[in-house]
C-alpha cells in the first residue's frame, strides 16, 4: 500500500492470512485500505467484518456481513470467517458446519481441513455428522 499498489497489497495480505488467519488483526486493516483504494465494496465488507472478529467481536452484525458475501467472489473467505467467528465464540458445532461448507466448495482447503482436525482432536464434532448451516435453517 505504501508503494501505491493496492492490488499487490491485497494479494500479499490475503496470502499472509492463509498462514495466520486469526490472532493477527493488522492484515485485515491493511486489506480494508487496499479494498478502499480499489473501491471493492465486498472486499471492504469482508475486511471490516474480519477485523472486528479478529478483535473478538463475534456479534450478529459481523455474521450478517459475512453471510452477505457467502455466494460471491468472497464465498470461501466469508465461510471461513463465519467458521472462525463461531469457533472464537466457542460454538464448535457451528464452526464445523461452516468449515464443512468450505470443504463442499474446496475439498482440499487447508484452513478448513486443519480447523476440523483441530476441533475433532479437542473433542468437537466432524462435518459428516452435522448438516450444513443452510440445511439447518431449512
Amino acid at each position: 500500500m505504501q508503494l501505491g499498489d493496492a492490488n499487490t497489497a491485497a494479494t500479499s495480505l490475503q496470502q499472509a492470512l492463509l498462514f495466520v488467519p486469526t490472532g493477527w488483526c493488522d492484515p485485515y486493516t491493511g486489506l480494508k485500505a487496499a479494498y478502499d483504494a480499489q473501491k471493492n465494496a465486498q472486499g471492504i465488507t469482508y475486511a471490516t467484518a474480519m477485523s472486528a472478529i479478529c478483535k473478538g467481536d463475534t456479534s450478529a452484525e459481523q455474521q450478517k456481513a459475512l453471510t452477505s458475501l457467502s455466494s460471491g467472489e468472497f464465498k470461501i473467505p466469508a465461510l471461513l470467517g463465519l467458521a472462525m467467528s463461531a469457533e472464537t465464540a466457542g460454538d464448535t458445532s457451528a464452526a464445523v458446519k461452516w468449515y464443512g461448507q468450505v470443504l463442499e466448495v474446496d475439498p482440499k482447503n487447508i484452513a478448513a481441513n486443519s480447523a476440523i482436525a483441530r476441533i475433532s482432536t479437542a473433542g468437537g464434532t466432524t462435518p459428516s455428522s452435522h448438516p450444513t448451516p443452510s440445511e439447518s435453517a431449512s
